[in-house]
């Protein structure tokens, strides 16, 4: 259930991850020697279009690396952010995606880009959470809370991602549940096997001073009747 709950989902939420558009210019081509900034940029989206990712991961940073005033000068370098962080996800980077997302959000992008990035931030947390679910329920936990979070945040902002954001709240937060229960019970398993290891230790000890104080009295009581004897031979050759 949970599982094509997850799905749901990651359907719903990449369609709204669409990548954005710089601004038109001539037809992307293959790497060259002297790309600006804008090529570079516009390669990249043809590349994520292509369904390459990490070359247009690759192509994107280059973009943003250039240092020559073509992003700037066509207002694109918060779209090309945007389409790093998609390209990341895509590639499987999904912290770094994480992150370009989240500059985003705070950045000069207008606020319809902006309101984009935190949606799909938040599916990026919930597709995190989803990966770690079985080697760390308690990560996996915490990313599926912030995704819960993160959509509430997004659901709050006029914006075409407004009402499936507020749906994915409470979607983020059933899928937590069952490992929040998971997790639960191994920390009561734990405490019971402590529980249990404590009284071993307890009893092991009892039984190590009950030998010793046993093993203390053997020692001293022939001595005693050795001791007697001694004495009574002693009267009686005196005798």
């Amino acid at each position: 259930m949970i599982r094509s709950v997850a799905r749901s989902v990651l359907v719903t939420v990449l369609a709204a991850g669409a990548q954005a558009q710089p601004p038109a210019g001539d037809a992307p081509r293959a790497s060259v020697e002297g790309e600006t900034a804008i090529d570079l940029s516009r390669r990249g989206l043809a590349l994520l279009n292509q369904q390459k990712p990490d070359e247009a991961v690759d192509a994107l940073e280059r973009a943003l690396a250039a240092g020559d005033p073509t992003l700037a000068r066509a207002g694109a370098a918060p779209p090309t952010r945007y389409n790093l962080a998609v390209a990341k996800a895509r590639a499987g980077d999904l912290p770094g995606a994480i992150e370009a997302l989240k500059a985003l959000e705070t950045g000069p992008a207008d606020p319809a880009l902006r309101a984009r990035a935190r949606f799909n931030r938040a599916h990026a947390l919930f597709s995190e959470a989803t990966a770690l679910a079985e080697q760390n329920p308690q990560q996996a936990v915490d990313r599926y809370l912030a995704a819960a979070h993160t959509f509430r945040l997004a659901a709050a902002i006029d914006s075409p991602q407004a009402k499936r954001a507020a749906r994915n709240v409470e979607i983020s937060r059933i899928a937590a549940r069952p490992l929040m229960d998971q997790i639960e019970e191994e920390q009561q398993r734990q405490q019971q096997n402590q529980q249990m290891a404590d009284q071993l230790r307890d009893l092991a000890e009892r039984q190590q001073q009950l030998a010793d104080e046993t093993e203390s009295r053997s020692q001293e009581q022939p001595g005693e009747a050795t001791e007697d004897l001694i004495l009574k031979i002693q009267v009686e050759g005196d005798a």
